[in-house]
């Protein structure tokens, strides 16, 4: 067995790996847009100094606020994309656990989270609507909860 490669297999494996890199489409270079005229002017629009916006939320008959208060119960948005962020202690009931202010945007999809494992309870908030929510019996009493449910808002 040779260790070299001859003319036709050099040329072969040129070939090969040339398959693998960008492949070149008819009519096109490296430098062609192509984007759509939508996307190229949505994506330009993106506010890239955008303050963040953050709303306080308040709390509903499912969660009992801490101690402590700053920052526990907040809705942050910047260029459409946030977070709600809850810190607070169970009730032993189900039902609303925050609610948006009225002047905060609402989810555009449902944010849904499962807190504490298989066994645990899941906290969601739907598409266009201000409530928190948990279901079941809720969260142990007194047991604190930490979560962040992430999306976008308008």
């Amino acid at each position: 067995m040779s260790k070299y490669l001859d003319k036709n297999n050099l040329i072969h494996l040129i070939e090969k790996i040339k398959e693998k890199f960008v492949r070149k489409e008819e009519g096109k270079g490296l430098s062609k847009n192509d984007f759509t005229d939508e996307l190229k002017t949505k994506l330009e629009s993106i506010n890239t100094n955008a303050e963040i916006e953050t709303y306080t939320l308040v709390w509903g008959s499912a969660a009992k606020p801490m101690n402590w208060e700053s920052k526990r119960k907040i809705l942050e948005v910047k260029n459409g994309f946030g977070k709600i962020h809850l810190d607070f202690k169970g009730t032993g009931e189900g039902g609303v656990i925050a609610n948006l202010p009225s002047n905060a945007p609402t989810p555009t999809a449902l944010l849904e989270i499962q807190v504490g494992g298989a066994n645990g309870q899941t906290v969601w908030i739907d598409a266009g609507h201000r409530d928190v929510r948990t279901g079941g019996s809720g969260f142990e009493n007194n047991a604190r909860v930490i979560l962040d449910l992430w999306g976008y808002f308008e």
